[in-house]
């Protein structure tokens, strides 16, 4: 019997262990899911809600587009009927699968610094700050005081190698540390000297904008605008999705992706071409850059892109 009765006091400690730990990851889970519903609240504002107001400044150059009937701009969702009202965009509503999906709740769509490419590190090429798994070819302007930046993309139907793997072409504007955590990003915009708010337009059509309230150091100015191509494959191998067309920049006008007409704001609210641009992209044999002026009709502009894994690029 005393076997026995210890092998039940055994056991009635071992559940009584499993239960706390039970009951301890039921906490855990349910003060996670608060967590969930309250960033919820804050990033699902109301089902419908206009931008009654307009930029306060334009740059010198950039037209007032108030008073300028807009052209429509079609989207692949407008195929099943659906349309949103006048001054109103779409944006997908955030669901709680999506941020139990993420792997911290406070920084759920937030980029990490070493995900935003660094090619300012010139002392090391080799410290260059992107993280594994993207690949960049980008142009970009000497560190200064930026208020904006106005360009034309060529946009292409790159093919994409292996699901999870995407390709995007795109203007980055930064301003911050890359080496701690207080990096401010935005990708398109200009700011508003007043309210120091960045504006979004596209054609004729005033998007919206990013409050200043939710930076820190672009409250102020830009340090850095750049453009160009990125590619992102999470698998260890090299990807042959295409960045842009799929062509080198050196393959030229009708093949390789491009970038005109390519200004940025001064601290005088006015448009006008970068002098400089560097260049950025760490495996030129998989995606490269090559930048040029015409003082015709294209500007300053840049020709990128390539199609990764090639007899080159292993």
């Amino acid at each position: 019997m005393a076997v026995t009765r210890a092998c039940l006091i055994a056991l009635v400690v071992a559940l009584a262990v499993v239960e706390a730990a039970a009951g301890a990851a039921a906490g855990t889970s349910e003060q996670r899911r608060r967590q969930v519903r309250s960033l919820l609240k804050r990033l699902n504002k109301n089902p419908l809600a206009s931008i009654q107001m307009h930029p306060s400044y334009h740059p010198e150059g950039l037209s007032d587009d108030s008073n300028i009937a807009p052209h429509p701009i079609t989207q692949t969702w407008h195929q099943n009927g659906c349309k949103c009202p006048p001054n109103t965009i779409p944006i997908r509503r955030t669901k709680e699968e999506d941020v139990l999906r993420a792997s911290s709740i406070r920084r759920y769509g937030k980029k990490r610094p070493r995900s935003i490419p660094n090619f300012f590190s010139v002392d090391d090429p080799n410290k260059l700050n992107v993280t594994i798994g993207h690949q960049h070819a980008i142009a970009y302007t000497p560190k200064a005081r930026y208020y904006g930046t106005k360009t034309s993309i060529n946009l292409w139907q790159p093919t994409i190698g292996r699901a999870k793997d995407f390709s995007l072409a795109q203007l980055w504007i930064s301003g911050g540390s890359y080496s701690g955590n207080d990096l401010n990003t935005i990708e398109a915009g200009w700011q508003d000297p007043k309210g120091g708010n960045w504006w979004l337009k596209v054609g004729n059509h005033t998007l919206g904008y990013w409050p200043s309230t939710i930076f820190s150091y672009l409250q102020i100015s830009a340090s850095y605008v750049m453009w160009g191509g990125e590619v992102y494959s999470p698998y260890a191998d090299q990807t042959s999705t295409d960045m842009g067309s799929g062509h080198f920049p050196g393959e030229g006008l009708s093949k390789a992706s491009y970038i005109r007409n390519i200004q940025v704001v001064d601290p005088f609210n006015k448009l006008s071409s970068p002098n400089v641009l560097g260049l950025g992209n760490k495996q030129p044999n998989c995606y490269n850059v090559e930048s040029s002026t015409n003082s015709v009709n294209w500007g300053t502009y840049i020709f990128y892109g390539g199609p990764g894994k090639n007899p080159s690029c292993p």
